[in-house]
């Protein structure tokens, strides 16, 4: 769904598969990607109802089997809710490192579960939050490492439209981090210290970058009237995407992600990490 541009007053809704003909069109409440249970209550505290969809319904026959194993079933429960919580405190949390710190011991506490994949609710979550933190705490390169995690383990697998309004935004916000590291780097005056630096890395950036505004650009060529969909062009044009010359190939762009793997496990060994909670 998104709103044209100001003034003409037009709300578009793009499907995000093929509906069939007499095919109820329903609307989601709540957080589709979060656990079965998580939904019914919050559907329950909000809107005093208890869903029977279609996805309600199928999950409902293996929620009982949706357990990391050999975390015991009330141990899940806690542990789950103790992350959801501090995904909630986070985002109320108005400081600068303090939904920094909750969102990072979210995270913490799941992967110590080990079979908590990192595309599974509340971590998808927690790490997206902590991205956004991160750029707000001028962790720029920290946050795109996160940013990268999110795209290359998770939203393919959470969002598996490819059009998936969620997973384009989460590639935008990839490419723009991208861009003030490399294509336009801050001054150092502009930025504290970067905890994880990744410019004195032999990757070519630019080569990424490039290559993800290609995948973007395709995603959303085909709408000529949507401010994304604008944005996304001029940004393509700008860094010469119209131009043969210029377009990356996915073994071009593997090859630099391959040399991204490092400082990427580092990151993902680290959240195993933890000293006292918060």
């Amino acid at each position: 769904m998104e709103y044209d541009r100001p003034g003409n007053h037009c709300l578009k809704i793009r499907a995000l598969r093929p509906i069939a003909s007499g095919e109820e069109v329903v609307v989601s409440y709540v957080d589709a990607t979060n656990p079965r249970r998580v939904r019914q209550r919050e559907l329950q505290d909000r809107y005093f109802f208890t869903c029977e969809c279609s996805k309600c319904l199928d999950e409902a026959l293996v929620e009982s089997e949706d357990i990391p194993h050999p975390l015991d079933p009330e141990d899940h429960l806690v542990t789950e809710q103790r992350a959801f919580d501090l995904l909630a405190a986070a985002q109320k949390d108005t400081s600068i490192t303090g939904p920094i710190q909750k969102l990072k011991y979210g995270i913490h506490i799941l992967r110590k579960i080990d079979s908590w994949s990192l595309d599974r609710q509340p971590l998808a979550s927690l790490r997206q939050n902590l991205v956004v933190s991160l750029i707000a705490a001028g962790q720029l390169h920290h946050a795109f490492l996160h940013a990268y995690i999110q795209y290359r383990c998770v939203d393919a697998t959470l969002y598996p439209e490819r059009i998936h309004p969620i997973r384009l935004v989460h590639q935008w916000l990839l490419v723009s981090l991208l861009r003030r590291i490399e294509v336009s780097p801050y001054s150092r005056e502009d930025l504290p210290h970067q905890t994880h630096n990744i410019s004195n890395l032999s990757i070519n950036f630019r080569r990424i970058l490039m290559y993800v505004l290609q995948k973007l650009f395709r995603r959303v060529k085909d709408d000529q009237d949507g401010a994304f969909a604008d944005m996304v062009r001029r940004m393509h044009w700008r860094h010469g995407g119209h131009y043969t010359s210029n377009s990356v190939s996915r073994g071009e762009f593997l090859q630099e992600a391959d040399k991204l793997r490092e400082p990427m496990d580092k990151v993902l060994q680290q959240e195993l990490v933890w000293g006292d909670a918060p």
